[in-house]
């Protein structure tokens, strides 16, 4: 049964979308996760193990490449500290996010994937794919407890107070309060629940269904769910603007981007030049976007209109 509080938007896409492919870097072997700094981008591959597992951009060229053993799937940025997920080692790596040198491992349970980290840099947060738990990892000590969590947890984010996991297998979104590190809520009725992204006030989450194209808008007040957005295939990656204006997803099984602009929920919609998107990011400049295709050896970079 369909609450009566939750909004279904259905829209075909306009002719004209506000983002375009500007430019196509090479890559390694399935790029993965990506992060935009000011001048830089850095991007994990799950292709590669045991070398060349980050590289990081400047202009188009790659200036720096990380080196360990296992394969890198998401990545955060932190405090000066870059944080990858080596999701075949069950291992968070630190990086030096200029020279791409390790500086420290966490261990965390099986298949960490994505990560995200609290608001004050203390604490780590990694979803275990295989275990179907989230290791809550204190930056200083290094020390790890354990959630149990819904099944298949992958995409973090956090408010400060409330951890929120995308369970895709369980296709559930766990609310936990960080202080008790206890579930307060379960949100149902997101296939495939993906990934996650706040908006900058924090005052919703958006969660893609992998499994059903569309984009899942939580109220994070009341932790509801309190709209659908109609995208492509396979919603995988999202990002919100920095100006919290618009949504980037992209559609791993259309082989597209759509922009879900979040005053009006209208949706846009272009073609990308890889294969399988898996990762999206925004720069901090607004102006630029970055994606990357597990199935393609290319960093597009997309300019705003």
């Amino acid at each position: 049964m369909r609450c009566a509080s939750l909004l279904i938007v259905l829209l075909a896409s306009p002719s004209h979308a506000d983002w375009r492919v500007a430019k196509q870097h090479a890559t390694g072997s399935m790029p993965w996760g990506v992060i935009a700094t000011g001048d830089d981008v850095i991007v994990g591959h799950v292709g590669y193990s045991g070398h060349d597992n980050v590289w990081r951009y400047r202009d188009g060229r790659v200036v720096a490449r990380a080196k360990f053993p296992g394969h890198v799937v998401e990545l955060a940025l932190a405090d000066g500290t870059l944080y990858a997920g080596n999701s075949r080692k069950d291992l968070v790596v630190a990086l030096d996010p200029v020279t791409l040198a390790v500086r420290r491992q966490f261990r965390t349970g099986s298949g960490p994937k994505d990560l995200c980290v609290s608001p004050d840099g203390s604490t780590l947060y990694a979803g275990n794919f295989n275990t179907n738990t989230v290791s809550v990892i204190d930056v200083d000590t290094g020390s790890e407890k354990k959630i149990v969590v819904g099944a298949g947890p992958r995409g973090l984010d956090t408010t400060g107070a409330k951890l929120y996991v995308a369970n895709l297998r369980a296709s559930t979104v766990s609310v936990i309060d960080t202080k008790t590190l206890a579930i307060t809520s379960t949100i149902r009725g997101c296939k495939g629940a993906a990934h996650t992204s706040l908006t900058p006030d924090r005052a919703q989450l958006l969660v893609t269904c992998y499994g059903a194209r569309h984009v899942q808008v939580i109220d994070t007040a009341t932790d509801k769910a309190i709209r659908m957005i109609e995208v492509g295939a396979g919603p995988n990656p999202i990002a919100i603007t920095p100006d919290g204006t618009q949504a980037l997803v992209g559609n791993e099984f259309a082989d597209s981007l759509s922009t879900i602009d979040l005053a009006t929920w209208k949706v846009t919609t272009i073609a990308l030049p890889i294969r399988r998107p898996v990762g999206v990011i925004v720069a901090p400049d607004g102006k630029r976007a970055y994606a990357t295709g597990r199935g393609s050896t290319k960093l597009v970079e997309l300019a705003r209109e």
